[in-house]
């Protein structure tokens, strides 16, 4: 056993989440610890490389516990696990990290945790990883750990900013913080997916029709073309495309790229659609309503080609018989002879 002295190196803010499996727990405490403090060359902030391999091998757990666990966290909201091209492992992201490590956001009733307070007994209290105590403590000179704490105004800046784009976990809470912005405007009928894009929310998840009911609102707000469509019709549409997935989840993304798409035809095409696949189709994903929306106009533009055709016939009749007329073929109506 080795009796070397473990000596800390920096300070990490762990939540206090209501986790009920204690193994789900457990990987979430060791993810969180393990995640970047700052942006480096493979990984943001918040975030680590790992493998199930290797997690196999520190927690001594089967790979079907840790995928289990992962699998709930990520339905819990609390990370997002994206598995890497080349076999190069699993690269995870800690929801809302900068959130977690802000004290401000920790504000209670007492005292203890206020920012004036805190801020006061910081002037008493001198961490270890200052400058200051660097000097008298050769151990931490130097010290290049992740988790050292700076008084830097411009890394302060970088957090905040970071802990604004990480702090909507979910689709609700996203469109409250847009809406307070008041940033797009319906005139400008705004891409749902450069949106998504612009906020990287493309992970979040719709889990009910109550999130659905928001985001269709907030559709109408920044596109005036969502208006034009029955808001009933669109919600409903959206809650079974939730439902015919196997986790009755779907993400922005998908939908915000649907939107988009399906934008591009006419509205009482999309319209009539949404509803053959609403009445017809509920085991069906929104690829399917795309077939449907082509093929009508498809029909539309054969509609119309059909009764451009019909509307030249006559004309053109009339054309041939006025050249007949013209070269003494055909003096008048009467000289026509019909066969009964």
């Amino acid at each position: 056993m080795s009796n070397e002295t473990i000596v800390a190196k920096g300070f990490l803010i762990i939540p206090r989440l209501k986790i009920e499996n204690p193994r789900d727990k457990m990987l979430f405490l060791f993810l969180f610890e393990r995640a970047n403090f700052a942006d480096d060359k493979l990984c943001k902030r918040g975030e680590l490389i790992t493998s199930k391999k290797q997690l196999e091998e520190l927690t001594g757990w089967t790979y079907g516990i840790i995928r289990g666990a992962i699998s709930r966290l990520e339905g819990h909201g609390l990370i997002v696990a994206e598995t890497l091209s080349q076999k190069r492992g699993t690269k995870i992201r800690i929801n809302n990290y900068s959130f977690f490590q802000d004290l401000t956001n920790y504000k209670t009733d007492s005292s203890f945790l206020r920012y004036e307070d805190s801020k006061q007994d910081n002037k008493q209290y001198q961490h270890p990883n200052n400058k200051q105590s660097n000097a008298e403590n050769p151990e931490l000179q130097g010290n290049t750990d992740p988790y050292e704490v700076t008084d830097n105004k411009e890394d302060t800046k970088k957090d905040n900013k970071r802990a604004n784009k990480e702090k909507c976990n979910t689709i609700t809470e996203f469109l409250n913080s847009i809406s307070e912005q008041n940033v797009y405007n319906k005139k400008e009928n705004c891409l749902f997916l450069e949106l998504v894009e612009k906020y990287s929310i493309g992970h979040l998840l719709f889990y009910n029709k109550d999130e659905i009911a928001n985001f269709v609102d907030f559709a109408a707000d920044i596109n005036s073309l969502i208006l034009n469509i029955d808001r009933l019709i669109l919600m409903d549409y959206l809650n079974i495309v939730r439902l015919a997935r196997s986790s009755k989840k779907v993400s922005l993304r998908v939908i915000a790229k649907f939107l988009d798409d399906v934008l591009n035809y006419p509205i009482k095409t999309v319209e009539s659609a949404l509803r053959v696949h609403l009445q017809n189709h509920p085991d069906k994903i929104e690829a399917y309503t795309i077939g449907i929306i082509k093929n009508m106009a498809d029909q539309n533009i054969n509609v119309q080609k059909e009764k451009h055709f019909q509307k030249k016939g006559p004309s053109k009749s009339r054309e041939r018989e006025a050249r007949l007329r013209a070269k003494g073929y055909l003096a008048n109506t009467g000289d026509v002879q019909f066969d009964y």
